[in-house]
């Protein structure tokens, strides 16, 4: 594992997007406008880094208007039809996407932004009152590509019309840029708000959309269920919408997709019920389908067993529980599957996270605060029958007021799982003598990986740790860029300092 030790890059401004532009170098996305912190800037840059020894080779500012001085809101970068892609769009009666070439090594300037598509509709930019470190001043359109690199989603946020109905934008691209279709695709006549959950793609160019509708802002109103997921097909046919039953008064309380290496696509998360007027988790649920027809096998169930990842406790600060009232209803329906990962043998590693976040008036500083709880991790290892082979819970508590760290961060290599997250020692002390974990337990984090045996025995082992620095894998996500190699954000301070590339390469030596 390697750190960029950049000194040249300005660095401080969160990457938004990495991806491998050629076999020899990577190439990220930074844009003040996806992390405004103190000392921000809206502008965006683009930084190209030796894949191998991780060096900084040179910079470019994006490119954020059109050729006739029109000013553009620039969205995302991927890898895509053979090279990084810009996408950028314009708002006003019509939204309009745009896209341009980059040249992989940022050896000359990019050729201008083309027309790809428009929709007849404007969309209201929605900018949150207060922004801390790690928030964006806006949200972008979400780019997404497909396994095969064959086809990419361009999706916006939420989008309310007149009447208040949730709706979203959908385009689907080919390669040579090709529209295959784009939709506006309804989602909740009644929602008070939708979210999507995940998205998927299948290489024959159709989109699969988990949505969140929320009714009310509790889960739960007089043992009435008041949220619903919804699973959408969307295609050039347009889209359709299916139910996945799981049994009798038990439904999904969140979920994820993943798609699988024969042409089929899991549906997963966790379901639960209500009880004494709350949510209550109860177990994982999966149920594959067939791309291209949504034919469902029967779903499998793992039930939890013994105590759930809230027995922990409530994660106790002494600020927070001046303002805020332990919520055991809160804790209960917080755990969330965060992923699933198929296994060679046809079963599948799932990783549950107990993850919160609580927003309240500081009487002292005057200000609203928010702060992102991380609890405890439940790893599980499911045969390819649906049956559990082992179970371990990785108990720790992460506190933390920036979206950027405290994350989990799964990945599997040989057969076997990796989790990579914050530690410290007091809570590795306490793990091994069977004692309760706070917050304040996390004193002098540093970055690990966790990994476990066949039988679900786990080993910790600290990294990007020496004598003289100490750095922190942050961001929200692992890029793959190899079979057995992916690309982090590092960070040099859990409150401040630069962003920069870790590169994580796996061998049968990191258990």
């Amino acid at each position: 594992m390697k750190i960029s030790t950049d000194k040249e890059a300005d660095a401080r401004l969160r990457p938004y997007s990495i991806v491998r532009s050629s076999p020899n170098a990577i190439l990220m996305f930074r844009s003040g406008q996806f992390d405004l912190r103190a000392f921000g800037t809206l502008k965006g840059h683009l930084d190209l880094y030796d894949r191998e020894k991780l060096t900084y080779i040179r910079g470019q500012e994006v490119v954020d208007k059109l050729s006739n001085g029109a000013k553009l809101m620039v969205e995302d970068m991927v890898y895509f039809d053979g090279g990084p892609v810009m996408i950028a769009r314009t708002n006003g009666e019509r939204t309009t996407i745009y896209y341009q070439r980059l040249e992989r090594n940022l050896t000359r300037l990019p050729a201008p932004y083309e027309t790809l598509l428009s929709w007849p509709v404007e969309v209201k930019e929605r900018n949150p009152g207060v922004v801390g470190a790690g928030n964006p001043i806006r949200t972008p359109f979400f780019v997404h590509v497909s396994r095969d690199s064959t086809h990419m989603l361009i999706r916006s946020p939420e989008i309310r019309d007149d009447n208040g109905e949730a709706f979203y934008l959908l385009a689907m691209v080919g390669q040579g840029m090709e529209v295959k279709w784009q939709h506006i695709v309804p989602v909740g006549e009644k929602a008070k708000r939708s979210k999507v959950l995940d998205v998927a793609l299948d290489n024959e160019g159709n989109a699969y959309v988990v949505v969140k509708n929320n009714f009310s802002a509790k889960d739960v109103v007089e043992e009435e269920v008041n949220f619903e997921i919804k699973l959408f097909m969307v295609s050039d046919q347009g889209a359709a919408e299916t139910k996945v039953e799981l049994g009798r008064d038990i439904f999904p309380s969140s979920a994820l997709l993943q798609p699988l290496q024969d042409d089929r696509i899991a549906f997963a998360g966790v379901y639960g019920n209500t009880a004494d007027k709350r949510l209550k988790t109860l177990g994982n649920f999966i149920a594959t389908f067939e791309a291209g027809t949504m034919q469902f096998a029967d779903p499998v169930l793992l039930p939890f067993h013994g105590d759930g990842l809230d027995a922990e406790g409530e994660a106790e600060e002494e600020e927070v529980s001046k303002f805020v009232a332990k919520d055991m209803e809160r804790m209960a329906a917080s755990t969330d599957l965060i992923a699933l990962l198929p296994k060679d043998d046809g079963g599948y590693y799932l990783v549950n996270e107990l993850y919160y976040v609580v927003s309240y008036y500081d009487m002292n500083t005057k200000s609203n605060v928010t702060k992102y709880y991380h609890g405890p991790v439940q790893a599980r290892n499911m045969d390819s029958k649906g049956e559990e082979a082992w179970s371990t819970t990785f108990r720790r508590w992460f506190v933390t007021q920036s979206p950027l760290l405290g994350r989990v961060f799964p990945a599997e290599f040989d057969n076997g799982l990796f989790l990579f997250l914050l530690d410290s020692e007091k809570m590795a002390e306490r793990r091994k003598a069977g004692e309760k974990i706070k917050p304040g337990h996390a004193d002098d984090p540093y970055s690990a990986y966790v990994s476990f045996d066949g039988t679900g025995s786990f080993k910790v082992k600290s990294i990007l740790k020496n004598d003289k620095d100490e750095d922190f894998i942050s961001g929200w996500e692992l890029v793959r860029t190899g079979a057995d190699e992916y690309i982090a954000l590092g960070t040099e301070k859990l409150t401040s300092g630069k962003f920069l590339p870790v590169r994580i390469e796996f061998s049968t030596d990191s258990r």
